[in-house]
């Protein structure tokens, strides 16, 4: 019994001293972990005055992929840095941390588009996960 007390006491402890999780869950699922990346999914809709499907397939995977890039910045901001400190609380006061940012989301690259009969895309970008570590110093 005493034993059984100590091992379970011992566990507690072991899980209490873990680091926090780094990459936090996307509310809206539109962004997740894959393997070493982190996917990052929009929608974009074709310009109305475009003429022809090419230009309006054009305009709307363009529209998805800012869509889907404002969407990784959007998670990469929560991400916490430091004790109770979030990337994106730590951009809003300096200008260094803005640009880490949007270096952390550079060397995206699209995975998928697929458009629907309405000429509406969905794109999928992904990015690796040890570039956006390095680009906001949170490598050791």
């Amino acid at each position: 019994m005493k034993r059984a007390a100590l091992f379970s006491l011992l566990l507690l402890g072991c899980a209490a001293g873990q680091p926090r999780e780094r990459w936090p869950d996307s509310p809206d699922g539109t962004v997740s972990r894959v393997g070493s990346y982190l996917q990052a999914s929009g929608v974009g809709k074709p310009d109305p005055l475009a003429d022809g499907k090419t230009q309006r397939r054009s305009t709307s995977r363009d529209a998805a992929i800012l869509d889907a890039r404002g969407r990784l910045i959007d998670y990469l901001k929560r991400i916490m840095i430091a004790e109770g400190v979030s990337a994106g609380e730590r951009a809003t006061e300096d200008e260094g941390w803005r640009r880490r940012l949007d270096q952390a989301a550079t060397g995206i690259e699209v995975t998928e588009t697929r458009w629907d009969d309405a000429d509406t895309a969905v794109v999928v970008l992904r990015v690796e996960r040890a570039s956006v570590e390095r680009a906001l110093g949170l490598v050791e």
